[in-house]
């Protein structure tokens, strides 16, 4: 089941399905243009350029539209299923963006940069990622995983990659699969100091194409598995049977030429799928109209589909480009044409100019589509497709594999008694010319994981290594540095390195890049428990067999705003005490991806938090699965501290035997990643079982266990 909200279709009439029809409505070109000027903020240099904005929604600094749009498409989708019978344990929710709730958080700055002495810092919250997610999967009662991927504008097909694998570890039984942005100062700025918007109205696939169109949207797809599906929905629109995720590993905005890699994620989703390229019946391309991806894709389908190209288009004209939301939307509308026999327009198109293929569609079709292909492409050059077919497929189901940690990487400056990295400590190998290029959250990531390879070298390909990363608050200083010149030059003197820079997937795109590494590129971000998202990311892969190994990692920056942020927020101690700089990576892979493994990894559970008895059980139950004495176990914490989170884990502890706990954050600082730091602390301690136990600002908790080798 499905919801969309977009700048033609709104969501609010979700019991009756409006938004998803308008949507297809739209993609057909039968709604005509909703395309507009700007009427969100100020914006002087670009008011002549169109953007596709949800009108429904007014602008409001409380209510971040980002937040409203996503539980509108949710909304939709869950009125046409009926999830009573499925434990909300089990139902997990996979959300994408590429900025989350940003533009309230800009309308936050512009109002205190203008009146310093009455600032408010509150909306602080919306700019981080997982907020949104959380706040959906505690309204509408998710008690599973919930994760945020934000990998620029592949985010949300990354999340329904992962949702697939998931399901078919067994991790849940129903995902929701989601994604959202809105119009911000950031994209609109970000992308015109690049030169990527357009001049009139996006034309994919055509020989005159200038650009973009920034468009807003939330769509929602509920994935299950065939049990659950029996159980709750009326229908079946679709099967997932395929999927895969490569990354470029080539430069940080622009897409490989040749779409090699993008051609080798459409080849092993197809091959997943066992659909032999001939039978695709639809291409449902990523088709931004810039001349950079446009050509790469392209390059790509005559890589996988030779002189026999089936009928493809893209959505980008309708809808203009969603970014983080537009792997979900290109999905569930590519699920409707499948429904609906009938191929969607390349609206826009008029022109080959003998570069594309004649197959590019022009106008709406009657076919019989029995499989279709829908592909999303992003900065750091990651690419990911999926494949959905009428029929069912082969069912994919992924037993756990033994998986091993072969070596660690850290960066902590609280070693050495400060909470600031040390910038001439870090890449000291790398020619300052080149290292000035990154900013210091690329460097540390790119620091700790040069440790971890040299202290043992992976012995895989750079094909069969993904790269998992988490962070918490991510580029938060690049982010600003752009947004402030932005607010204060009146959008006049941009800043595009500081654009380029502030995605949150800018370190794990920089590690791929440096390490030729062009396995799934992911970044998951969910306050304290980022490195615990991004190591399940990692072992589903390796689990689903894309992977024979994986780079994984967290790291966090010290930034004012999130210290301010954390001062007034009244979920954590009031405490003065400064945001620390930390950093710490881990290769792990099957066995033989390296010598001399440090420890296994034997679970790791991510979940919304339950009482103390509950937690308890599971936790029991986990160790004696393991076959592990809790007195064998060395705990480590992070968690933000307040008399609740204190008690909750004393009580956890003390129900299953387990002695006290090292808190991380003592240890790393205060940082969102302080709890990657607990497997290397604990092979430092020479323990014989590990167990990291995390606690969210958010309510979720996740807990990770390891046999120290």
């Amino acid at each position: 089941m499905a919801g969309v909200v977009c700048a033609i279709s709104s969501g609010v009439s979700a019991c009756s399905g409006v938004g998803l029809e308008r949507a297809f409505a739209c993609a057909t070109g039968a709604l005509g243009d909703a395309f507009s000027k700007n009427t969100l903020f100020e914006s002087p240099r670009y008011a002549d350029r169109l953007f596709g904005i949800a009108q429904q929604y007014k602008r409001s600094d409380n209510k971040p539209r980002c937040r409203q749009m996503l539980f509108d498409a949710i909304g939709e989708a869950l009125a046409k299923i009926d999830l009573s019978k499925i434990e909300k344990s089990r139902i997990s929710i996979f959300f994408g963006t590429s900025i989350g709730g940003i533009f309230e958080a800009e309308n936050m700055l512009e109002k205190n940069l203008a009146s310093p002495d009455m600032a408010d810092w509150s909306r602080l919250r919306d700019y981080e990622c997982s907020t949104i997610a959380e706040e959906a999967a505690k309204h509408f009662g998710f008690g599973g995983e919930t994760a945020t991927y934000s990998t620029a504008c592949s985010s949300s097909s990354l999340a329904l990659s992962d949702a697939c694998n998931a399901l078919s570890c067994g991790d849940c039984d129903v995902a929701v699969v989601c994604g959202a942005d809105a119009l911000s100062r950031i994209t609109v700025n970000g992308f015109g100091c690049l030169l990527l918007l357009s001049r009139g109205r996006a034309k994919p696939f055509d020989a005159n194409r200038d650009g973009i169109n920034l468009g807003e949207a939330a769509a929602a797809l509920i994935l299950a598995n065939e049990e659950a599906a029996k159980k709750s929905a009326p229908e079946i629109l679709a099967y997932a049977s395929g999927w895969a995720c490569t990354a470029d590993a080539y430069h940080a905005t622009a897409p490989r030429p040749d779409g090699a890699q993008a051609a080798r994620a459409i080849s092993r989703a197809l091959s997943m799928a066992k659909i032999a390229p001939g039978d695709v019946g639809f291409y449902l391309g990523h088709g931004t109209a810039t001349k950079g991806n446009d050509a790469a894709e392209f390059e790509a389908l005559k890589k996988v589909f030779g002189a026999n190209i089936p009928p493809y288009s893209s959505i980008k004209h309708a809808f203009g480009h969603t970014l983080g939301a537009s792997g979900i939307l290109n999905a569930v509308l590519a699920i409707e044409a499948l429904r609906k026999n009938q191929t969607i327009p390349n609206l826009g198109f008029e022109d080959a100019g003998g570069q594309f293929d004649p197959a590019c569609c022009t106008a709406a079709r009657e076919a019989n589509i029995k499989n279709i292909v829908s592909v999303s492409l992003g900065f750091g050059g990651n690419n990911s497709a999926a494949v959905f077919t009428k029929e069912p497929a082969v069912a994919q189901k992924f037993s756990a594999e033994n998986i091993y940690v072969y070596a660690f990487g850290e960066v902590n400056p609280c070693e050495s008694g400060s909470c600031m990295a040390e910038a001439s400590r870090l890449l000291e190998d790398v020619p300052a010319l080149r290292k000035r290029r990154l900013a210091k959250l690329q460097q540390m990531g790119l620091e700790c994981v040069g440790r971890a390879l040299r202290e043992n070298a992976l012995k895989a390909s750079g094909d069969e290594v993904a790269v998992c990363w988490g962070t918490g608050c991510a580029m938060m200083n690049e982010t600003a540095r752009f947004v402030e010149a932005t607010i204060t030059k009146k959008e006049a003197e941009p800043i595009p390195s500081a654009f380029t820079n502030s995605v949150h997937n800018a370190a794990a795109s920089a590690i791929s890049q440096k390490y030729a590494f062009t396995g799934l590129n992911g970044t998951l971000t969910a306050k304290e428990i980022s490195f615990e998202s991004a190591l399940k990311e990692a072992v589903r892969e390796i689990n689903s067999g894309s992977a024979a190994a994986a780079v994984v990692g967290a790291v966090d920056e010290f930034n004012e705003y999130a210290q301010k942020y954390l001062n007034v927020n009244e979920r954590f101690a009031k405490s003065e005490a400064p945001l620390a700089e930390y950093a710490c990576a881990y290769t792990i892979g099957k066995p033989r991806s390296a010598e001399n493994p440090l420890a296994e990894i034997l679970c790791v559970e991510i979940s919304r938090r339950k009482s103390a008895e509950e937690e308890a059980a599971i936790l029991e139950k986990t160790l004696k699965k393991h076959g592990v004495n809790p007195r064998e176990i060395s705990a480590y914490t992070s968690f933000p501290k307040n008399k609740f989170t204190e008690k909750f884990l004393s009580d956890i502890f003390a129900k299953t035997g387990i002695a006290g706990a090292k808190d991380m954050q003592r240890i790393c600082g205060r940082s969102y990643s302080a709890s990657a730091g607990a497997l290397k602390a604990a092979v430092m301690d020479g323990a014989k079982y590990a167990l990291s136990y995390s606690l969210s600002s958010a309510g979720m908790r996740a807990f990770c266990l390891f046999k120290i080798l």
